[in-house]
């Protein structure tokens, strides 16, 4: 999934999915999940979207993750997408990162159950990887920082071991590229890698 601020004219509504989520149509005839406050409130399928409600445009590869994309939007909070979304594009532009596009999926999905967990007393323990702060100190603070960010946006208090799970969930949707921080020899690094995975299974 990619998105531009631009190109908004002309786009037709395929399917209102909730008041600030659409399925449009470009002119081109490439389907594209529109985002804007209440800009699918008494909308109707064939109706042109102004330009002026939309937020942001996400343009779809894959069919079966756009409607994965789309189901998991259906019932979510407007605000759990955007900041999603922003640890995301803040994560690319930030650290040049060339991200599978699941993480739109993986990571909103997990933001949000962690969000309604964490407001149910809910919490499910994770552990925080020391390693994986060693291996990606950029990632981990960066990681760090949203943390802190939905917590105060959300009035949320969740814990250290989110840092780890968002840096993981980064980590696992690089394509074919590792981040050149303090990367050391290969055997330690899948190791460290498999020690984090023992630990949240053990964990769970």
């Amino acid at each position: 999934i990619v998105w531009k601020r631009k190109d908004m004219d002309n786009i037709i509504i395929e399917k209102v999915i909730n008041n600030n989520i659409i399925s449009a149509y470009e002119k081109s005839g490439a389907e594209v999940i529109v985002m804007g406050r209440g800009i699918g409130f008494k909308k109707k399928q064939g109706e042109v979207v102004p330009a002026d409600q939309i937020s942001k445009i996400f343009r779809i590869k894959s069919r079966t993750l756009a409607e994965q994309f789309k189901e998991l939007l259906a019932n979510m909070p407007l605000e759990r997408v955007r900041i999603s979304d922003e640890i995301i594009s803040h994560e690319k532009d930030h650290l040049k990162l060339k991200l599978n596009q699941s993480i739109y999926v993986t990571l909103t999905d997990h933001i949000n159950f962690a969000i309604i967990r964490n407001r149910k007393n809910m919490d499910i323990p994770l552990p925080y990887s020391y390693e994986l702060e060693y291996e990606y100190p950029k990632l981990t603070k960066i990681a760090a920082w949203f943390v802190k960010k939905i917590n105060e946006r959300m009035h949320t208090t969740l814990e250290k071991g989110e840092i780890t799970s968002i840096t993981m969930h980064f980590l696992n949707a690089l394509e074919g590229e590792r981040i050149k921080e303090n990367i050391r020899d290969e055997s330690d690094y899948i190791a460290s890698i498999i020690k984090n995975i023992t630990s949240i299974i053990e964990n769970f």
